[in-house]
């Protein structure tokens, strides 16, 4: 009997054969050899027997190249010693010699079926491994929507207008998630749901869509900006916000370009679905994982994105397959982030009450707006400029910097060397003890607990 070998780094891949072999054992034309690259495998005499073994050697890997030893070792001896494998990587060198014995017809419906997705499409990719056919007798992969805004009960529609006449309120705004396409077609939906049931009780439509961030042309993959123009028509976006829990920039990945993010002129939050239990996040001084900061955090920046919090934590079953399950208490404040931006966006910019805030430590006002090699001042003075241009309610704009440094520094500021009885009662705002003891107590009784044994517990 034929057998394969299917090395990866990628746990929704994994999760798709080891579902499809168990699933649909009398389907499979061959024996499937599985090695999750997640965690570097030992490469000793075992390995090397298990890769002889194998009649085809499929290996994927989300990086960029042969991006580790491991991998590098790897093509040298498939090259080497193997009749029939394929490396498939993005950005290879021209040296790399990736595949052998499967030819572009081959690669192209295997990838097909792979980005597809499905767990038939995966029992159509490992005999597709095994086929000695030609393509023109293999099977096409299974048709699932590119793009689809999901209902409440986890079922979808291909346009907007589908969903608005079947679950939408029209009298209603909007708040717009955006998901990856692989966690619905696995069924992990239960973050997404309890978004849907939190933006719907406060009166809002939850669009509740999913894509792909980048496009792929030899298998027909549209990239989000084409995914949006197909499920809401070209250019329209009937959403006042946008809360993003997919990783990466979208400009890095192809999903939009920066003027394409200009022209949508709405408001992206990123709500982060991180690599950790929520008792582990809970528990961690640290908060979220290096991964998470760059992944979910740090490259979105690069959009101009909206910081806006954990939405769903990853945790593992008995079998090591992962689900994201949501963090409602997090949720909800998400959502209500989403929300003032929301009513933000409707009052006229006349209106709008802007708070700056300068960094100040150590508390002295000599430090008032220090950073290395940035001139604060000078960039909130443009700024102030730039807002006043726009339509902002501003008195009036200091001329120089220094000027303005002098109005800041005239009133109360978090240096109590500078600190007089003037000062105090010049104070823009207050509150009282009273107010303070009430907003303590809706605290979680755990955060409570933690800031009287950090500060006392005497007010």
């Amino acid at each position: 009997m034929s057998r394969l070998m299917y090395i990866s780094n990628l746990g929704k891949q994994i999760q798709y054969i080891e579902k499809a072999v168990a699933t649909y054992p009398e389907l499979i034309q061959g024996e499937v050899d599985i090695c999750n690259m997640k965690k570097q495998p030992l490469w000793d005499a075992t390995f090397e027997s298990r890769l002889r073994a194998a009649d085809v050697v499929l290996v994927t890997n989300m990086g960029v190249g042969l991006d580790s030893p491991f991998l590098e070792r790897l093509e040298r001896w498939l090259y080497a010693h193997h009749p029939k494998y394929w490396i498939d990587v993005v950005e290879p060198k021209k040296t790399d010699i990736l595949y052998r014995n499967i030819d572009i017809d081959q690669r192209t419906l295997l990838e097909s079926y792979r980005r597809t997705s499905g767990v038939m499409n995966y029992v159509r990719l490992i005999n597709g491994a095994f086929s000695t056919k030609p393509t023109s007798e293999w099977d096409k992969p299974d048709h699932i929507p590119w793009q689809a805004i999901m209902g409440r009960d986890g079922n979808i529609y291909e346009t907007y207008d589908e969903f608005m006449d079947a679950e939408g309120n029209r009298d209603w705004p909007s708040i717009a998630v955006y998901f990856y396409r692989d966690e619905w077609i696995m069924g992990d939906i239960y973050y997404q749901q309890a978004l849907f049931e939190e933006i719907y009780k406060h009166g809002y439509n939850p669009i509740i869509f999913y894509g792909q961030y980048g496009s792929n042309p030899r298998v027909g993959i549209p990239n989000m900006k084409l995914s949006m123009n197909y499920l809401f028509g070209k250019d329209v976006f009937p959403f006042d916000v946008l809360i993003n829990t997919c990783k990466f920039s979208f400009q890095s990945l192809g999903a939009q370009t920066l003027e394409e993010l200009k022209l949508q002129d709405c408001p992206i939050i990123q709500g982060y679905a991180i690599y950790m239990d929520e008792a582990s996040w809970a528990q961690d001084p640290q908060g979220v994982t290096p991964l998470d900061v760059n992944l979910s955090i740090s490259q979105p920046e690069l959009d101009g994105v909206i910081q806006g919090g954990v939405v769903a934590c990853q945790t593992f079953d008995e079998r090591g397959h992962y689900v994201y399950l949501p963090v409602k208490e997090r949720i909800a404040a998400v959502v209500q982030r989403a929300i003032k931006w929301s009513k933000l966006r409707h009052i006229p910019v006349s209106e709008r009450k802007i708070a700056i805030i300068l960094h100040n430590y150590p508390p002295k006002n000599s430090n008032i707006g220090s950073a290395a090699g940035l001139d604060t001042p000078e960039s909130v003075l443009r700024l102030l400029e730039q807002m006043k241009e726009e339509g902002y309610t501003i008195d009036s704009v200091p001329d120089t910097s220094a000027d303005l440094m002098d109005i800041v520094t005239s009133h109360m500021t978090n240096d109590r060397s500078m600190l007089t009885d003037e000062l105090l009662a010049s104070a823009e705002g207050r509150l009282s003890s009273d107010d303070y003891k009430a907003y303590f107590a809706t605290l979680p009784a755990d955060t409570q607990a933690a800031m009287v044994k950090a500060w006392g517990g005497s007010w």
